[in-house]
């Protein structure tokens, strides 16, 4: 079943399935006052995340692992990549391995090495998904969701600011221009963010605090597990 996922502004953090939205019926894991459900233990999950840089994305696989998920990212086989060529580990230089690798393997490759190391008896979180292709090798597995993680722009400068991480944009305009790289590929061997969140099952919209994000995530877990989306 394809879902489609679309979220209103919001002062808070929310969620919407692609049904729901297709439907006009915005699902919001808080509706009537009512406190997120603890989550339960059901079907195995393998998530993929997909979002612009400074979203949220490691905050919500910080709160998957507290939950017992297992956590890589498809970044991972870049950088093993990248020390076996004794390369340093910078931003641009994850961004031209994985374009290398995407050239020499076929654009869903690191997707496709992810799932040779990843058990299918736990549960799994994937971070930076940026290539409709790896959605389809992920695809593959069973109990697969893609999840958008969505915040303003301002939102997202005010976050990387802070946060100090080595490699990060230096100046808004250099923000811009590194995300607009990252947005749309010239060829198969380019990243495709636009395109890869059109293939998102859930859209978390992120725009308020850590602990907002992780009440969200509970209820949205909770309804996953339990089958309800």
């Amino acid at each position: 079943m394809k879902r489609r996922c679309c979220s209103k502004p919001s002062t808070r953090p929310n969620c919407s399935t692609r049904a729901h939205a297709d439907s006009g019926d915005e699902w919001h894991p808080h509706a009537e006052g009512l406190a997120p459900p603890e989550p339960t233990r059901g079907r195995l999950l393998l998530i993929g995340l997909t979002g612009r840089n400074a979203g949220g994305k490691s905050s919500v696989v910080r709160w998957l692992e507290t939950q017992g998920f297992e956590s890589s990212s498809c970044s991972d086989s870049i950088r093993h990549w990248l020390t076996e060529q004794g390369i340093e580990i910078t931003r641009d230089s994850l961004i031209d391995g994985g374009r290398t690798l995407r050239a020499e393997g076929g654009p869903g490759i690191l997707a496709e090495m992810l799932l040779e190391r990843i058990p299918e008896g736990s549960d799994h979180v994937i971070d930076s998904i940026r290539t409709p292709a790896e959605v389809a090798e992920l695809q593959t597995r069973a109990g697969f969701w893609l999840i958008e993680v969505r915040a303003s722009e301002e939102v997202r400068w005010e976050r990387l600011s802070a946060r100090g991480r080595a490699g990060d944009a230096e100046t808004f305009e250099q923000f811009r221009a590194q995300e607009e790289e990252e947005l749309e590929a010239a060829d198969d061997s380019g990243q495709a963010l636009l395109e890869t969140a059109k293939q998102a099952d859930i859209v978390i919209q992120n725009e308020g605090s850590v602990a907002e994000l992780e009440a969200d995530m509970g209820t949205l877990l909770s309804a996953m597990r339990s089958g309800d989306l």
